[in-house]
Parts: C-alpha cells; structure tokens; sequence
C-alpha cells in the first residue's frame, strides 16, 4: 500500500545532498549581539592593585546576522528583537536577492538556524543547508569577522 508524504518532504528528498550546484554561491553565516550605550574611559590605578571597571546591566544592544561567501563578499542584517526561524528566513531570502537565488549556506545548529519552518524554506528554494557539527565555531569563516 502506497505511503502518504507531503510535497516539501519529498522536495526535501529530492534535493542533492554533497553535491553542489556548479551555480550556487557557497554563503556561511553566523549570528552575534553587539551591545550598545558602552561608555568608554581612562582612569588611574595605584601600582600594584588590580584595576576594576564597572559593567552595566543594561540589555541594550542589537542582533546581527552576517554572512560571508566563498569569494569574500560579506553582508549584515541587523534584527530587531531576538533570534527566530522566521528571522532566519528573512536572512535567507536578504542572501538570494545578494548573491543570487542558488546557495550552499554553511551554519551553526542553532536553533533558529535548524528550525523546521527554516528546513521548509529552504526545500522550496534552491537552498541547501549544510550545518557544522555541533561545538566547533573554528570551523566557520565568519566567526573570524
């Protein structure tokens, strides 16, 4: 008897896995949070005592996701609010108007990077997803920018 399966789990399965597309553009991203209000200042510390400089609490700051491709091009989107799957895709469809609609997109296993409205997305488009074992950001050319 025939099995039931939904067109984006087929389209999932139909996609070539390890074996790029001569058109794609290789594109790996990773996210950050750079806090903003920092006040910067010099001060004097008596010889011998450790210096101690007083941290804000504040939560003030902005969400970035970047991207760099295999020829050095890069790009940032800044976010409002916090790390999503569909933020992800947001950031997915800013790459295709980039670099062109066909990508290898390396990253993390984040969870708004594995999430499945993500996975959905990209077997629709001509998106593959390649993610980096878990624990190793040395592995990410993005992480250096």
């Amino acid at each position: 008897m025939p099995t039931k399966t939904n067109a984006k789990s087929s389209k999932r399965q139909s996609k070539k896995v390890g074996h790029r597309d001569e058109d794609a553009t290789v594109v790996t991203i990773d996210q950050t949070r750079k806090a903003v209000g920092a006040d910067l200042y010099a001060a004097w510390y008596p010889v011998g005592e450790r210096p101690t400089v007083g941290v804000s609490a504040s939560r003030e700051g902005v969400n970035l996701l970047g991207a760099l491709t295999e020829y050095g091009e890069t790009t940032v989107l800044a976010c409002g609010g916090s790390f999503t799957g569909e933020v992800t895709i947001r950031f997915l469809e800013h790459l295709q108007a980039e670099f062109g609609e066909k990508l290898v997109v390396l990253l993390d296993q984040a969870t708004y990077f594995t999430a499945g409205a993500v996975k959905d997305f990209a077997a629709d488009e001509p998106i593959e997803l390649v993610y980096f074992p878990t624990g190793s950001p040395d592995l990410n050319p993005t992480e250096e920018y």
